[in-house]
């Protein structure tokens, strides 16, 4: 293994279906979940935390957590997220576990006869040892060689909502006949996009220039994030997604209580989630007749005032993709718009795309609240 850490395959299809005019329906994706689910065979169980060993590679090549009592005490290779989650399950405090992860990466001395991995397994053991509480552990078959492993940690009366029951609600809702045009396994998280298309219209009459009505599902088994439904608008030419205009552009629901309300949550949701979508649409008509004095100056000002962190390299993906065809009259407030949800198609990581989309739709609110005229003044620094 390359990382201490398993980690299950990224599955993502979106630009080949999107390729072929060929969305997927509903039922299609559920069987890909449930052929997934099946191989990895989820199983939950409630132990005290007393009972858990951290193993820094000392026992395997791998990071493990022994079970005390157990057959063999029980090793088990756990995930990147369900090492962060045990940690904070645990009660480590602050970035204790990843500092025991850079100390069991440590070089052993020479002449010693212990290293970094002992000593990081000997610390996590003794905070571990101390704690008299339980957690709620999901093991899982990894899907490249079978053997089981933590995939996440939860509090012990914790209720995770799977992917194949969110689909489910779907398909009993108005949304079960939307194609799907993209959808992405990972570790931690599920997204599910679909098309919302008007009555008689089918993929092959998509303009691929326009932003299109759809709806984006998301999920996390992990425990990294709650369900999401939620409206916003697609657009072909580039894959690029934004589905945060407003609050009221979404549902959710956190894994706790009763999973059945959500149904009714979806179904009773659904046409106040697209009425309100619509606000996008506009903004975006309003953002084409909205030039910007200066559009480099006034997104570099705008992305430092964010609290998101924008990385020098992601800011060269926006400023690269501001030159893209794809995104439109270079001046405009849409090129900048759609050049950030470009951009956001970069990131590796499905809740920073999310992130970097949801910025968008803040750039396009702001930019539309401080032009004069039909233009956005920017003053330059003297």
């Amino acid at each position: 293994m390359s990382s201490l850490y398993f980690e299950q395959p990224r599955i993502h299809e979106g630009a080949k279906l999107w390729k072929k005019r060929q969305g997927v329906h509903l039922e299609q994706v559920r069987d890909n979940l449930l052929a997934i689910q099946e191989r990895m065979d989820p199983i939950d169980a409630v132990v005290p935390i007393s009972a858990l060993h951290l193993d820094y590679a000392v026992l395997a090549d791998y990071l493990a957590v022994c079970q005390k009592g157990t057959k063999n005490n029980g090793i088990l290779g756990v995930s990147k997220s369900g090492y962060r989650k045990l940690c904070e399950r645990a009660g480590f405090p602050g970035h204790m576990g990843s500092n025991l992860m850079h100390i069991a990466g440590l070089p052993m001395p020479e002449g010693a006869k212990v290293g970094g991995k002992h000593i990081a397994s000997m610390a996590a053991g003794s905070m571990l040892r101390g704690n008299p509480s339980s957690m709620m552990i999901r093991t899982a078959k990894d899907l490249n060689n079978g053997q089981r492993y933590i995939r996440s940690a939860h509090s012990d009366s914790y209720g995770i909502l799977d992917h194949i029951t969110c689909i489910d609600t779907l398909l009993d809702s108005a949304a079960s006949e939307w194609p799907v045009i993209d959808f992405m396994l990972t570790e931690k998280s599920f997204r599910c996009r679909q098309l919302v298309l008007e009555e008689g219209q089918t993929l092959e009459d998509i303009d691929l220039t326009k932003w299109i009505p759809s709806v984006q599902t998301r999920n996390s088994e992990t425990g990294d994030s709650s369900f999401y439904f939620g409206s916003g608008g697609w657009r072909a030419t580039c894959m690029n997604g934004m589905y945060s205009w407003s609050p009221a552009c979404s549902v959710k629901a956190r894994h706790r209580g009763d999973f059945a309300k959500l149904q009714e949550k979806i179904e009773g949701g659904i046409d106040s989630v697209m009425a309100h979508a619509l606000g996008f649409f506009e903004a975006y008509d309003a953002a084409l007749e909205t030039s910007i004095q200066d559009a480099f100056a006034w997104f570099e000002r705008e992305a430092n005032g964010t609290s998101l962190n924008i990385t020098n390299g992601e800011k060269e993906n926006v400023v690269r993709a501001m030159q893209d065809p794809t995104s439109g009259n270079f001046g405009l407030l849409t090129n900048v718009f759609d050049a950030v949800t470009l951009a956001a198609q970069e990131s590796i990581d499905e809740f920073r795309q999310s992130q970097l989309e949801n910025f968008g739709a803040s750039l396009l609110r702001r930019g539309l609240s401080q032009a004069e005229g039909g233009r956005i003044p920017v003053l330059l620094e003297a």
